[in-house]
């Protein structure tokens, strides 16, 4: 089973250049990186209190939810008996 879990080095690396090149906002930056590489885990966020496209003090609420979601797939990726 594939695994989607997202990963956060990527996506850090991805947001800081878009930071540097494109003049995004920090929470702009890492929705949309996390758009482009992970449709399915931004879908999931998307308008919730954890999306920081428009404010970036929820940043830490996207990295937990995040995390979340990283912990959910590796339980689906996960071979059950």
């Amino acid at each position: 089973m594939q695994n989607n879990k997202v990963n956060f080095d990527l996506l850090n690396e991805q947001a800081q250049q878009r930071i540097e090149k494109q003049n995004q906002r920090p929470g702009e930056a890492l929705f949309n990186a996390l758009s482009e590489y992970y449709p399915a885990a931004a879908k999931l966020i998307a308008g919730t209190s954890a999306d920081p496209y428009y404010r970036d003090f929820k940043i830490s609420q996207f990295w937990n939810a995040l995390n979340e979601y990283n912990a959910y797939e590796e339980i689906k990726s996960t071979d059950l008996p």
